[in-house]
């Protein structure tokens, strides 16, 4: 997922960072910032922050931690070094002592220095070390940074007792360690292990982070500002402050980028080098060739054979684009899809994903017609596997002149999306395509593109049909004839110069993160449902099941009968069906908040669900908002629908084994909000 817009503000209340090698290098220099991230789960979002840092002139420490799974990854090495890559400093986030009390190493030195030595024999100059606050620091008393022996202080059974797991003083609402009179840890299987042990001028370490000299510390644990003040409301222009943040708390919001083009320009390679060079999720014509199927995900290829019937059945075709975003929103990641297909389908696009960037990706028109020919498009009168043109005597047109038309009229239609990538400059100048993709703010990692870059990827097998330098007159007469408005209308002009590279951004601290194409509408939250039950009759739109249900003074007071589940439906219907008279429509890039006042009486619990049903009205799928026990409460809960669902309703569930004695539900209120493509995770 891309880096949540509020940490830029951050960045910019920061003014100018440093990394904490620096910071430790200028011990006496006052003023300065020492930025700090633990990357305990997530290498690729760390990979992210690193980029948009760099990109703004900030540097900072990220400190990798050794028992993630993102250590074993295979591209590992290649994302630690392109971090470094930025001009950031990587550092090793030690948890040594945890894996020695859990049996999984026996000699912490040997440990340090290999993983030091894995490191530091790629390319990697690690200097430093934090130290993980693993929860087993808490219920075993230690820190892990107590393996070295230049940290011990005089008296560590006073210094650092009281401390958290992180090495600071904890404050009065956290755990915190108890320092071992023994001076030694020890393990269930007997085994002892001498504290402060290991030299770190041994194994090549310069500092570890919390013992380097700062007047304030600030950390994010858990994702909020618990144990400091949040660093924003703080003015940090006089002292030295070290500051933690955890990356994998800033996520922001899903990004959806679509490149179209005409066939044969490029989409495929652009989307391998996508997916593996940069934060992106990205897939080749996978829209349209995948729908869910009786609850199932499947693969049925629609752009071949009856292609062109597809473009003639709009509501078969929305379906599609509905089941493909339902599963790109469930990647929670940022997705980009290159696909040929997609053009003859634009009004629904722009339907079904209001919030995507579309680009438009094209090449030398010459080069195509000459291209999808030798792929034997339009070899037959009768060809239903590609997009029909819509101009006089497209059915007595030679296969020559469909493919002009159909290349020209698909440029034409992609024009108006107003971001155009060339595939000529993007194929062969790294350094474009990395500045095009940092226009529609799309980092991109060189070290993990070079072994992608220079491949070809579905290369042409026939070249029967020559270039154009070859094709008779006859053919290059017509070819312009129907082509030479949209050659110069890309900037090929007469001769197939090629455009102009596109320009550098002029203002690099400059940032557009919103969407770039079609953005949607800032409209306010929409009142779908407002009712206060103690002043209403019983609605007839409620509907219940093994619950009595009657309106008492305090509200619609459901009893549970024993023995059978009970709920109460609050948009109507049925459980597992629905008509297009009970529950809500959603909207695509819409969320929906609810709030119940409700009480739960005599023990059990209550469930909140939201039911999903898909476009024949059956339950396709459930989401739990919301687990309560016995007591009063404001139930208020955000959730966003499945795009491919028609219909959502809300359900009020209760468990047969596990019943209250009684339900009473005050006022329940349901609203419609635009996402804020910013800050909405």
């Amino acid at each position: 997922m891309s880096i949540n817009e509020k940490y830029f503000n951050y960045l910019k209340h920061f003014r100018q960072t440093v990394t904490l090698a620096e910071f430790h290098a200028e011990s006496g220099r006052e003023n300065l910032i020492g930025l700090r991230h633990d990357v305990d789960h997530d290498l690729d979002i760390a990979l992210e922050m690193s980029f948009w840092e760099k990109d703004l002139g900030f540097e900072a420490t990220y400190f990798l931690l050794p028992t993630a799974a993102y250590w074993n990854e295979e591209k590992f090495l290649d994302k630690v070094l392109q971090i470094q890559d930025f001009g950031h400093e990587v550092g090793l986030h030690l948890n040594v002592l945890s894996e020695w009390l859990r049996g999984e190493i026996n000699n912490p030195l040997q440990r340090i220095t290999a993983l030091f030595e894995f490191l530091r024999r790629s390319s990697l100059r690690i200097q430093g070390v934090s130290s993980h606050g693993d929860q087993l620091c808490y219920t075993k008393n230690y820190i892990n940074y107590w393996s070295f022996k230049e940290l011990r202080p005089e008296h560590p059974e006073d210094r650092e007792t009281g401390l958290n797991a992180e090495g600071i003083r904890a404050n009065g609402n956290e755990p915190w360690i108890t320092y071992p009179d023994s001076h030694v840890l020890r393990r269930e299987d007997g085994l002892e292990l001498p504290l402060w042990s290991v030299s770190m001028k041994k194994v090549g370490l310069a500092y570890e982070a919390v013992h380097l000299p700062f007047d304030r510390y600030f950390t994010d644990s858990h994702g909020q500002w618990e144990r400091s003040p949040d660093p924003l409301d703080q003015d940090l222009t006089r002292g030295r402050h070290q500051i933690l943040i955890h990356p994998e708390y800033w996520r922001g919001s899903q990004r959806i980028y679509f490149f179209l083009s005409t066939a044969r320009s490029g989409s495929k390679w652009l989307a391998n080098i996508l997916d593996k060079a940069t934060p992106l999720t990205a897939r080749h014509e996978f829209t349209l060739n995948h729908c869910y199927q009786d609850g199932e995900w499947t693969a049925q290829h629609k752009t071949g054979p009856g292609f062109a019937g597809l473009v003639q059945d709009e509501e078969k075709a929305r379906w599609l684009l509905l089941d493909s975003r339902t599963w790109i929103e469930e990647l929670q990641k940022d997705f980009a899809e290159a696909n040929v297909y997609l053009e003859r389908f634009l009004p629904l696009m722009q339907e079904v994903f209001p919030d995507a960037v579309l680009v438009h990706l094209h090449r030398n028109p010459a080069d195509v017609v000459r291209s999808i020919i030798n792929r034997d498009w339009y070899d037959t009168p009768q060809d239903d596997r590609h997009p029909v043109i819509d101009v006089p005597d497209w059915e007595r047109m030679s296969q020559f002149e469909k493919a002009c038309w159909y290349v020209r009229m698909t440029n034409e239609t992609l024009l108006r999306l107003g971001i155009s990538l060339c595939f000529e400059h993007m194929v062969s100048e790294i350094s474009y395509l990395e500045r095009f993709l940092r226009s529609v703010n799309i980092p991109f990692y060189p070290r993990l593109a070079k072994s992608e870059y220079a491949g070809k990827i579905n290369a042409n097998l026939n070249n029967e049909f020559p270039q154009y330098e070859n094709w008779p007159e006859k053919l290059k007469e017509a070819f312009q004839g129907i082509c030479s408005s949209i050659n110069l209308s890309l900037g090929y002009g007469p001769e197939f110069d090629l455009p102009e590279r596109l320009s550098p951004a002029k203002d690099r601290n400059s940032y557009n993160f919103g969407v770039l194409s079609r953005p949607m509408q800032n409209t306010p939250p929409k009142t779908l449902v407002d009712i206060n039950l103690k002043d209403r009759a019983l609605s007839s739109s409620f509907n219940h099941q093994g619950c009595r249900l009657r309106i008492a003074r305090e509200g619609l007071e459901l009893t549970p009968e024993k023995g059978r589940h009970a709920y109460l439906l609050l948009g109507g219907g049925k459980w597992d069906r629905v008509t297009r008279k009970a529950g809500w429509k959603p909207m695509i890039g819409h969320y929906y908040h609810s709030g119940i006042k409700a009480r739960v009486d005599g023990g059990g619990t209550m469930r909140l669900f939201c039911l999903m049903y898909d476009q024949k009205g059956a339950l396709m799928s459930r989401r739990l908002l919301k687990k309560i026990k016995e007591g009063e409460y404001e139930l208020d809960s955000s959730f966003r629908v499945k795009s491919n669902a028609s219909r959502f309703n809300l359900a009020l569930h209760m468990n047969k084994d596990d019943l209250p004695t009684k339900l009473v539900i005050e006022s329940f209120r349901l609203q419609e909000l635009a996402l804020n493509l910013s800050n909405t995770t």
